[in-house]
Formats: C-alpha cells, structure tokens, sequence
C-alpha cells in the first residue's frame, strides 16, 4: 500500500504497544505516521480519534477500523 499511497496508523492503543506491533508488521518503516492514544481525545468508555489531527484531506482518506463511534471530523 503505502508505494501507492501514503499510510498513517491512528491507534488508542498506548504507544509502546503499538510500536511493537507496527514494527513487527512493518520492518522496513513503510507506515509514514503514527498516532497514538495521547492524540486521541476520552469519552465515556472509547478514545474519539480526532481526524483533523491527521491534517489531511478527508475526501482522500480510507478509514479501515472495527469501532465506527471512535471517529470524529
């Protein structure tokens, strides 16, 4: 993907978690930006992933999640 495209990864996961994971699926540093929980905002019982943090156009943009409630514009 990201030879055609530029790949960010927004997780709530907290950031050393997630840069385990990312860099066991992702050696050779493809991934261009990662976001982590401490860019996520709390509600209730989820991490709302602001999507203007990414600073990119949203009509460009490919979400691929498992909770749609964890988004916002």
């Amino acid at each position: 993907m990201a030879e055609l495209y530029e790949v960010v990864v927004f997780t709530a996961a907290m950031q050393d978690y997630a840069d385990w994971v990312l860099d066991s699926i992702d050696p050779q540093k493809m991934i261009q930006y990662r976001l982590y929980r401490q860019h996520a905002t709390p509600t209730n019982m989820v991490y709302i992933k602001d999507l203007s943090k990414l600073g990119r156009p949203l009509h460009k943009t490919i979400i691929v999640d498992n909770v749609a409630e964890n988004f916002s514009r």
